[in-house]
């Protein structure tokens, strides 16, 4: 009797044993296959989210080197036109307008009016210089002086206005520039701080969840230890009140070695 009863004990054990270890080697397979596909799954998200970003840097730095290659190419176009020197002349004349006679092509050019006058009253007056010579000499040349002001001046205007809009120009250009630089900036960051918004979230979510799949798999493999160790309490348990119940099938010739059962349980 006792015999049997010793034996079921050990056979119980060990398949307590045996089962025990097949499911911890399960769970840990089983958790090692998760840990492995989720960390592949986060790690290629990471990947594409440095990539992602990799390209927007990318965008926003050929972006400004084409900005930069417009503007340039803009300038040169626009910077042989800035100059002032028509502007200074035009100021200096309206300041002192008779300096426009100081010029030697006015004063040739007035020279030869002059003289063309006087001849044309010499004709008339015999050769004899009359007031009506002098007034008109002294006419002819405030005309003329005036006249040589108004045509020296319109001569000045349109390369004043071309170097005023030019200036504007590059002026507006350098804005323009700087916003459109600004702009581009802005945009890139933004676009970061939305593949980030976007994809920080899942990233999050799976680097927790194989933490989750370790923590699950390491309290799995306890919650089976300890069903194995509560088993074996409970099996002893189970010896030790039957022995207290029925010390008789204990002693005399029903011992565990009388029947044959070895006293040693050897665990696998």
């Amino acid at each position: 009797m006792v015999g049997a009863i010793v034996g079921a004990a050990v056979l119980g054990t060990g398949a307590a044993i045996y089962s025990a270890n097949k499911a911890s080697s399960a769970i840990k397979s089983s958790t090692e296959a998760q840990l492995a596909a989720q960390g592949n799954a986060t790690a290629m998200q990471l990947q594409y989210l440095r990539e992602v970003r990799a390209d927007i840097a990318d965008a926003v730095e050929k972006g400004l080197i084409d900005i930069e290659t417009g503007f340039n190419m803009a300038i040169e176009q626009f910077q042989p036109l800035t100059g002032l020197e028509e502007y200074n002349t035009a100021r200096q004349l309206l300041q002192d307008p008779s300096a426009i006679m100081d010029r030697p092509s006015t004063q040739f050019q007035y020279g030869q009016g002059l003289e063309a006058l006087q001849a044309a009253y010499s004709k008339t007056s015999g050769g004899g210089v009359s007031g009506p010579a002098m007034k008109g000499a002294i006419e002819y040349g405030q005309n003329f002086a005036s006249a040589a002001l108004d045509a020296e001046l319109n001569r000045l205007f349109p390369f004043i206005n071309s170097a005023i809009s030019a200036r504007t120009n590059i002026a507006n250009l350098y804005q323009n520039t700087g916003t459109a630089q600004a702009n581009l900036r802005v945009g890139g960051a933004t676009g970061n701080a939305n593949i980030v918004g976007q994809m920080m979230p899942a990233i999050s979510q799976g680097i927790t969840q194989q933490g989750n799949i370790a923590a699950g798999g390491t309290i799995n493999q306890a919650n089976i230890q300890t069903g194995l160790y509560s088993n074996l309490a409970n099996q002893g348990t189970n010896m030790a009140m039957l022995y207290a119940m029925n010390p008789s099938l204990f002693s005399g010739g029903n011992t565990a070695a009388q029947q044959g059962i070895p006293n040693t349980i050897t665990m696998w």
